[in-house]
């Protein structure tokens, strides 16, 4: 299964380089990597450029985060979406692979914990991911976006 990972960014240039690593060094490189920026005036596109596993880069203005996310998935190729924001790293090099490993042909969504740390990595706060309840949607629970990694299918069948 391939992936599409997506980042948004505006002027990101002093965590973007962090959030590039963790995913280069992800054990498995089945992805196509879409960097989605708003039109950034710092160096975040410098560092981008520097960056050979970068698919796709998208540079203009935009109105909003989720205006940038759905133009990273109607850019996107891969069987399954995932967002890693420009200030977010995965929790380790194994983090797709868990990812990929909780599919099944029965699965049309995963998510996990969201752990929140400050600039030197002191951990904040902790969202925890519970097993999913049909209708949780409709009472306005949400799972953590950088941790939702979803079916195009999905995608095509309800919209962006």
């Amino acid at each position: 299964m391939k992936f599409s990972i997506i980042t948004i960014s505006f002027n990101s240039e002093n965590s973007i380089s962090e959030t590039f690593h963790s995913l280069k060094t992800q054990s498995i490189d089945n992805y196509e990597y879409l960097l989605i920026d708003g039109g950034s005036k710092d160096e975040t596109l410098t560092i981008a450029s520097k960056q050979d596993h970068i698919s796709k880069i998208v540079s203009e203005a935009d109105k909003g985060i989720y205006d940038a996310l759905n133009k990273g998935i109607k850019n996107s190729t891969g069987e399954i979406i995932g967002i890693l924001n420009s200030d977010d790293t995965f929790y380790d090099e194994n983090s797709l692979q868990y990812i990929a490993d909780a599919f099944d042909k029965d699965t049309d969504c995963v998510f996990g914990d969201l752990i929140y740390t400050d600039k030197n990595e002191k951990v904040k706060r902790v969202w925890k991911g519970s097993a999913f309840n049909q209708g949780a949607f409709k009472k306005g629970w949400t799972p953590a976006h950088p941790t939702f990694y979803c079916r195009r299918s999905v995608y095509e069948k309800l919209g962006l």
